[in-house]
């Protein structure tokens, strides 16, 4: 797959972390100061391959007033050209919010990788944004 591989290994370099490489099992996982973590991954999608671009940071409780708003906005909001998908996963220390957009093989490049990482932690920051209700 050395278009996932080729534009995963160039963001790597642009980010200043030499050239990344997907593990065997295909999935990338950085983790950030912030505690947020990125996974990149390859996905079969209904015509193509698409890569998976999932961010996700630490929340309270998925039942916290908090916590249901982000998830209905995820229902309202959309990501610039992509569609946010929300989840939330328990870890073993805390409850995390996933946001995730795909993006078609076609369209995977570094500036729209760049601009997925940013949109998704922009997503997550106004989603969880403390006294926030906006759904």
């Amino acid at each position: 797959m050395s278009w996932f591989d080729d534009t995963v290994a160039a963001f790597g370099k642009q980010l200043g972390l030499g050239s990344l490489a997907p593990p065997r099992e295909g999935v990338l996982q950085l983790a950030f100061e912030s505690g947020e973590w990125l996974s990149l991954e390859v996905m079969a999608g209904r015509d193509d391959l698409q890569a998976l671009i999932l961010m996700e940071r630490s929340m309270g409780h998925p039942h916290e007033p908090t916590a249901r708003s982000a998830l209905a906005r995820a229902h309202l909001i959309h990501g610039d050209p992509y569609p946010v998908q929300v989840a939330v996963r328990r870890s073993s220390q805390d409850w995390r919010l996933v946001a995730l957009v795909r993006i078609p093989r076609r369209q995977f490049t570094v500036d729209r990788l760049v601009h997925a990482m940013e949109l998704l932690r922009r997503w997550l920051g106004e989603a969880l944004r403390p006294g926030d209700r906006r759904a």
